[in-house]
C-alpha cells in the first residue's frame, strides 16, 4: 500500500522491526470485524494447520527490496549530497528526479531517509514502484512486555 507519509507517496521499509512496529495495528482474532483480507489470512494461517488465533497478533512483512541508485535526505526537501538538485519530479512527490546525467533521463530508484531533522532513531526506504519489492515472509507475533525489578535485578549483579 503505497502512503503519502512524511517522504512522499511512496511505500515505506524500515531495517529494524522497531520501527514497523510503530506502524502495526492488532489483529484481534477471529470474532472481530473483518479487515479486507483478513478472513483469508486467518484461513491461511490459522484454520488450515489446525491452529486457534492466539488474539492480539501483529504482522510484519520481511521484504527484499532492490534500492538501486537511491537520493538521500533528512528533511524530505533537500536531497543531502546534491543540495541545489530537487528529490520529487513535482510537488504531489509521487516520483522521485532524475539522476543528474543520464541520457535519456533515469529516476532515482529509491529514497533513504537519513536520522537527523525529522528521524531520530531509524533510517527510512521509500519505493515508488512496486516491482522493486519482492514479499518473502509474513511474521505473526504477540507484544509482550516485560517488567522487572530492575532496583531487585542491580542488586543480583
Amino acid at each position: 500500500k503505497f502512503s503519502g507519509g512524511m517522504f512522499g507517496k511512496g511505500i515505506y521499509f524500515a531495517e529494524d522491526a522497531s520501527k514497523a512496529d510503530q506502524y502495526c495495528t492488532a489483529d484481534p482474532g477471529f470474532g472481530a470485524e473483518a479487515v479486507d483480507g483478513l478472513k483469508e489470512l486467518h484461513a491461511d494461517l490459522y484454520s488450515k494447520n489446525g491452529l486457534s488465533h492466539p488474539g492480539d497478533v501483529y504482522y510484519i512483512l520481511a521484504c527484499r527490496v532492490t534500492l538501486g541508485i537511491h537520493v538521500s535526505t533528512q528533511d524530505g526537501q533537500t536531497n543531502m549530497h546534491s543540495p541545489a538538485q530537487e528529490i520529487y519530479t513535482d510537488m504531489h512527490r509521487r516520483e522521485l528526479s532524475s539522476i543528474p546525467g543520464s541520457d535519456p533521463p533515469v529516476h532515482y530508484h529509491s529514497l533513504i531517509a537519513e536520522c537527523g531533522e525529522k528521524l531520530q532513531r531509524y533510517r527510512e526506504f521509500i519505493i515508488f514502484h512496486p516491482t522493486r519489492i519482492l514479499e518473502d515472509y509474513l511474521i505473526a507475533y504477540k507484544r509482550e512486555m516485560i517488567h522487572r525489578n530492575i532496583e531487585a535485578h542491580l542488586e543480583d549483579e
